[in-house]
């Protein structure tokens, strides 16, 4: 009771405090539960904000039409409101960790149908993960029969920050894990004698529905039937138990015409991808992202996290194996996480993107209860003072991690989320120039940062714009920075689209900021003189502008580089064009 209370205060606190659409491919199964809500059939193609497309439309269907079901009575028409951040991929951007371009209004109180129907979402992850947490206490509790350390071997699960991170945000992995958990309960530590018709029929449904989950339940499939064989199970007891979710596996079903898990639509391809190179660096990263790794897979936790929790799990696995009336146990366990591994490691060596496959530790998730007991079996093997303690460090470091990881980890990195959308912009820059410029229709300056406030010829110059869309219906347009002499030809300094070809001004919304960072040299060789600071757009095509020049600018500061005691600079203000 406190292990599944605790878990679920962790996990509803993070699917709370991770923005919405801030997980793995999060958007992508949003947009499948609310095709399959509002059609109930599985849909040919999703609309994704991933330049390479929606994946997940060729996923499994259980977790989508659960949810479906669940939060049906809430899915909106559309959800239009998920775009891409433009400033996802800038190094140096405040802005780069959020993959979304988060609002305030529709992520405030109250929110938008779109952003409640993804928390509720989030619930029935939560509450799957619940599931996975109690029956790895319950295999603990099983091979161990210590009720302390069976407990601390459900806390290595429930207090892992990973695991709470992916069952508090929408995926259909959630399923997956609980399923594959029930799995490994129902048959290891049993006596062949144990497996009765009921609890072979009882595993059956369940390895059906873990394959109906996810394809790569399959493999599931194969360490459950594995399990059964050292158990002492009849051979045709094991293929009747697996012919079901190998049938399904294969299509044979009536969800969808012959093709009920969009086989048909898999990527199928046996292409080895992986180099040498990957190889050597495999482990680590795929460990990281076991332990923890937020957000899109780049909000890492601090390097002494992973160190420590590797120390501290490794001498639980290594023992569980010296106690010699409970090798057969062990065996079974790990048995189970060899053939889970063994899969992840097949699709990662065929991946076409092996180093980011690395990034979804999550995959061996569904071995999560069996190394849980295998710890556990580790630490009834010491002296108790010893095992009691090794188990307690480690749960006690992943719970105050994951605990910390909020305030230290994921919020500082979206707290500047207010910025990329509907945000207060004080009408004055950093250097005091103040800009109230509409050099087009449906756009308008509000403001702009220059560093070094006042620059010199030479100088590396940073400009930060920021743009108001007023209005819909903006033509495609660059931004562009001028330096105009008061006699001679004007000089471009900067010409970029201000979304890095991610986000064009036509889409951008009503009532929208958008930040455009520019980054320039001043030449040494300009000549003296009188300048006037511009910035504006320029129009892609000019025929779709009504009106006006193809480029249209606002004047934002006065530079003197006319004496010798170094430029003068002055706002121009609110000074029309």
């Amino acid at each position: 009771m406190v292990l599944g209370v605790a878990f679920l205060a962790l996990s509803g606190w993070y699917s709370v405090v991770v923005p919405v659409w801030e997980a793995p491919d999060e958007p992508d199964h949003v947009a499948y539960i609310n095709f399959v809500a509002h059609y109930w059939r599985l849909p040919p193609t999703l609309p994704t904000i991933q330049p390479s497309g929606n994946p997940e439309s060729a996923q499994a269907p259980l977790y989508y039409f659960l949810a479906a079901l669940v939060t049906g009575w809430a899915q909106p028409e559309g959800l239009a409101e998920i775009r891409l951040n433009p400033y996802v991929t800038w190094p140096d951007h405040a802005a780069r960790v959020a993959v979304v371009a988060h609002s305030p209004v529709a992520e405030g109180w109250p929110p938008s149908p779109g952003v409640l129907v993804t928390h509720f979402e989030r619930v029935l992850s939560t509450l799957l993960g619940l599931v996975t947490v109690l029956f790895s206490y319950g295999l603990a509790r099983r091979v161990v029969k210590s009720p302390g350390l069976s407990l601390l071997a459900g806390g290595s699960v429930a207090f892992l920050p990973g695991f709470v991170f992916s069952s508090a945000t929408v995926n259909n992995d959630a399923a997956l894990i609980a399923l594959a958990s029930a799995a490994a309960f129902l048959v290891i530590g049993i006596g062949g004698t144990a497996f009765t018709v009921r609890r072979l029929v009882l595993l059956a449904l369940v390895l059906t529905l873990t394959v109906g989950a996810k394809v790569s339940g399959l493999t599931v499939v194969v360490a459950t039937g594995a399990c059964l064989l050292v158990a002492g199970v009849a051979k045709r007891r094991v293929l009747a138990v697996a012919a079901p979710a190998l049938m399904t596996a294969l299509g044979w079903g009536f969800l969808r015409a012959w093709d009920p898990l969009v086989l048909g639509r898999q990527e199928w391809q046996v292409v080895i991808a992986a180099t040498w190179e990957d190889a050597i660096n495999a482990p680590g990263h795929f460990w990281r992202s076991i332990v923890g790794v937020f957000g899109w897979q780049n909000l890492p936790l601090p390097e002494v996290v992973y160190v420590m929790v590797a120390a501290l799990v490794l001498p639980g696995v290594l023992l569980s194996w010296s106690r010699r009336p409970e090798r057969r146990n062990a065996s079974q366990l790990a048995l189970w996480t060899a053939l889970v591994a063994g899969g992840v490691l097949v699709r990662w060596l065929i991946s076409s993107d092996p180093r980011a496959f690395l990034e979804h530790g999550r995959y061996l998730y569904p071995a999560l209860a069996p190394v849980a007991s295998l710890m556990a079996m580790g630490w009834a093997a010491m002296p108790r003072p010893a095992g009691a303690a090794l188990a307690g460090a480690l749960v006690g470091t992943l719970g105050v991690t994951t605990v910390i990881a909020i305030p230290a980890v994921i919020g500082p990195a979206y707290a500047y989320r207010d910025e990329l959308t509907r945000f207060v912009v004080p009408n004055e820059g950093r250097d005091g120039g103040q800009i109230q410029a509409r050099p087009a229709a449906g756009l308008e300056l509000l403001g702009f940062d220059l560093s070094p406030p006042c620059p010199s010829r030479g100088d590396a110059v940073r400009l930060a714009l920021r743009w108001h869309a007023t209005g819909s219906g903006v033509p495609e347009a660059d931004t562009v920075v001028l330096l105009q002499p008061t006699s001679g030809s004007t000089l471009k300094m900067s010409e970029r689209d201000p979304g890095r070809n991610l986000y064009p001004t036509s889409v951008w919304l009503p009532e929208e900021v958008v930040l455009d960072q520019h980054e320039f040299a001043i030449a040494g060789n300009v000549a003296p003189g009188l300048y006037v600071l511009r910035a504006g757009i320029r129009y892609e095509d000019a025929s779709t502008v009504a009106t006006g020049p193809q480029t249209e600018t606002a004047p934002l500061m006065s530079i003197d580089w006319r004496g010798n005691s170094g430029a003068q600079c002055a706002p121009i203000g609110n000074e029309s064009h």
